[in-house]
């Protein structure tokens, strides 16, 4: 029987391989490795523990450099349809539970992938968790209105049919009749352990939503992201007024 203890671990799995952004975790974003940032918002938040899960020397080494654990390497060589999110999870915390002889109770998992996400989100997140007794919460941002599900149509040999299985006659002409779509925006995902390791399931039955701001939802998965990244921050740095992307600490440095 797995033992729990009350922590909640930060985990941040960050695998070599990116193909969208070959070298990503290690590359600066803002005069920080990409890595760096997912390290440090969640030192500042109320995990107990931040853990980087790679199969990368080198992501290790700047990982511990930003302060947070690297206590096994994961194996390398895996094809490409065995690496999936909940299968580095699962050998994440199969790891730990070797390491230590339990397990915490929550995981907070925090792509690389989405460096502006804050403390207060990982914090307010895990608020959301104890508050609505939740399996799970994930980070979400509103989708613009263009895209709404209410407004998609699929292909079929019929002709043009609505995603959502309606009719055509109920597609809503007015975008202020259309209801409100969320996307989760991969910055945060907070579940309860245990239920992870029983169902294998990273969402459970009740997930819960945290509504993150779209300037905050950016997730880097092109050259073009990252280089509207960049922009993001330089515009930051110039404004002293402006609450993120930029850390407290680089935001000091860079005055």
């Amino acid at each position: 029987m797995v033992k729990f203890n009350d922590q909640v671990l930060g985990l941040i799995p960050a695998l070599a391989g990116s193909k969208g952004v070959p070298g990503m975790d290690v590359r600066p974003l803002g005069g920080v490795p990409l890595i760096g940032h997912s390290c440090r918002t969640a030192e500042a938040s109320g995990v107990d523990r931040v853990l980087v899960s790679t199969d990368c020397h080198e992501i290790a080494y700047v990982g511990r450099r930003y302060g947070a654990e690297v206590p096994f390497v994961l194996p390398a060589k895996r094809t490409a349809g065995q690496i999936t999110l909940v299968s580095v999870v699962r050998q994440s915390l199969d790891h730990l539970l070797e390491l230590s002889g339990q397990l915490p109770s929550t995981t907070v998992l925090l792509q690389t992938s989405s460096p502006f996400r804050t403390a207060e989100d990982i914090d307010a997140a895990l608020l959301l968790l104890a508050q609505r007794n939740a399996d799970s919460v994930v980070s979400v941002c509103e989708v613009p209105v263009e895209f709404n599900a209410r407004w998609q149509l699929d292909e079929t040999h019929d002709g043009m049919v609505p995603s959502t299985g309606d009719p055509l006659a109920s597609i809503l002409s007015r975008r202020s009749q259309l209801p409100t779509n969320h996307i989760h925006n991969g910055a945060v995902h907070a579940f309860r352990t245990r239920v992870f390791l029983e169902t294998g399931s990273l969402y459970g039955d009740l997930c819960v939503g945290h509504r993150m701001p779209t300037e905050r939802s950016v997730r880097l998965a092109s050259e073009d992201d990252w280089l509207a990244a960049e922009r993001t921050i330089a515009m930051a740095k110039q404004s002293p007024t402006r609450p993120y992307p930029i850390h407290a600490t680089d935001r000091r440095r860079a005055a």
